[in-house]
């Protein structure tokens, strides 16, 4: 199994093997390490997004010689020429460097390169950073969101703790769907389960009497590609049991399984009842 290693703060990258500049062999390893170390001592995500648009500049492209015809080839609007600035023995030098280079002596990435040229071909300015610029209403309604979700305390650990964890079977990107107030559902062709009135009144109550959600979209996938999760939870549960009452037949699903958790049951009060009774008056 191989390990990848983080990059250090005041760490630069690998030498380029440019035989057009030779960017590596012009810079001493003391103005290398000056240029890092400079870089990561500015303050800000935009102070240091400002400081490298300075030395980039794009140029548009003149004349095109693609490889491909103009359907396959990738063809370019600008051209982007790097340069660096460090200080070497109390004096400022500036040079031009190939962007593998440019890379390598401020420790970021193509994507983030890619990120300001971007920015750079639409605006003409460096990018803002819009990350965790969130009003205190936002805020709020997300810790609330999170909070809507159930966690368990961990198995694993014998001891008491208040930590709280999600089902396995959520993920960051199905929370993020579930804030938008977007609900995707996917059925089998069931008539007599998901696809007829009732099912979809339900639904149309959910958007447009109780607001809970801004749309909903439900799938049907082909016959034959149907199976999913909840399939493979019903096959779990002994259908030759015999149950006499409700209270029974909770046990029997909630029991079925206990790896990696028992099945969670929610049981309907009389004050929660109304939420199944109004929909079915919507006409």
């Amino acid at each position: 199994m191989s390990i990848k290693k983080l990059r250090c703060k005041d760490e630069i990258g690998g030498e380029c093997y440019c035989k057009h500049l030779q960017c590596s062999r012009k810079i001493p390893v003391e103005g290398k390490q000056n240029i890092i170390r400079s870089f990561n001592l500015l303050e800000s995500t935009n102070t240091q997004n400002s400081h490298l648009c300075g030395l980039i500049s794009i140029v548009p492209v003149k004349n095109r010689r693609p490889r491909l015809d103009e359907a396959n080839a990738r063809l370019r609007d600008v051209v982007a020429f790097y340069k660096i600035r460090y200080l070497y023995e109390n004096n400022f030098t500036e040079l031009e460097v190939c962007r593998d280079e440019f890379i390598a002596l401020h420790g970021i990435t193509r994507r983030r390169i890619e990120y300001l040229l971007t920015s750079l071909k639409s605006t003409g300015m460096p990018p803002t950073d819009k990350r965790g610029k969130l009003s205190d209403d936002t805020r709020n309604k997300m810790k609330e969101h999170i909070s809507s979700f159930k966690g368990r305390g961990s198995h694993y650990s014998t001891k008491d703790s208040q930590k709280k964890y999600l089902p396995e079977e959520l993920n960051i990107k199905k929370m993020w769907k579930c804030f938008k107030r977007h609900l995707d559902l996917f059925c089998d062709s069931c008539g007599g389960q998901n696809k007829n009135y009732t099912f979809f009144r339900y639904l149309h109550n959910l958007v447009h009497q109780q607001k809970r959600f801004n749309s909903v979209r439900v799938t049907f996938p082909i016959r034959g590609h149907s199976y999913m999760e909840n399939d493979k939870n019903m096959g779990i549960i002994n259908q030759k049991a015999r149950v006499e009452n409700v209270k029974e037949l909770c046990d029997l699903i909630q029991c079925s399984r206990k790896k990696p958790s028992l099945f969670v049951m929610e049981h309907i009060s009389e004050d929660n009842q109304h939420i199944f009774k109004k929909w079915t008056k919507h006409e």
